[in-house]
């Protein structure tokens, strides 16, 4: 019989908490905003070079304009490049179930089998391999949450809940939190027999305690 994991009331401050096995990558970018102009003159010709660069968050555009006018000749050069992490801390680690979230539907048993993608994030979260999986599920407000796994044989994951509009836009990010999952088998019960307490995911993972360093601690080495 599957039973329901609980999560500890408290918050406790967890810096650095993957530090000692995993390297660190920077998930968000400070903002920057920087401005030079020099203008010089010479007899009857003027030169004037111009450099402006702006970054916005992880989240917003970044773009990088430089000019150089010399007499009449003008190059302008101009590169924008968009984070695509959706505020999240570890938004750029890999989604192992594809781009697209888990749609849950709260269920009372007996509950319907869980799509493909269900099944897809059920296998990786008893799995436990390094990377990401995607879940939304109103009930009734509506939160898509970003689980991110550290993989090395561990139990520990990054656990961040986005809050969602009518229209399913992220209105609100909240803090990330630091948990582990429960066992292996309760996730391979929920593959051979989809029930009410796998259709929820506050049974998929306890001790969750906040997360407080700017930096994912999550890195994907390559294969």
């Amino acid at each position: 019989m599957l039973r329901r994991s609980g999560l500890l009331g408290g918050l406790l401050l967890l810096p650095g908490c993957f530090a000692p096995i995993l390297d660190t990558t920077t998930a968000s970018a400070t903002a920057t905003d920087t401005a030079a102009t020099t203008t010089s003159t010479e007899g009857s010709g003027a030169t004037t070079a111009e450099s402006t660069s702006t970054t916005t968050g992880s989240t917003g555009p970044e773009t990088t304009v430089d000019g150089d006018v010399t007499g009449d000749d003008t190059t302008t050069t101009t590169t924008t490049t968009t984070g695509d992490d959706g505020g999240l801390l570890c938004g750029t680690v890999s989604d192992l179930c594809g781009p697209e979230p888990w749609e849950m539907v709260p269920c009372e048993d007996p509950c319907p089998a869980p799509p493909a993608v269900g099944s897809c994030v059920l296998h990786v979260l008893g799995d436990k391999p390094v990377g990401a999986v995607t879940i939304e599920r109103c009930d009734p407000e509506c939160r898509r949450v970003h689980v991110a796994i550290r993989g090395s044989g561990t139990a520990e994951i990054l656990v961040q809940t986005s809050l969602l509009g009518p229209d399913h836009q992220v209105t609100e990010v909240l803090p990330p939190e630091h948990c582990e999952l429960v066992d292996p088998d309760f996730f391979t019960q929920c593959q051979g027999e989809y029930s009410e307490l796998c259709a929820d995911p506050a049974t998929w993972w306890t001790k969750c305690v906040a997360f407080v360093d700017e930096t994912c601690p999550i890195h994907e080495f390559p294969p």
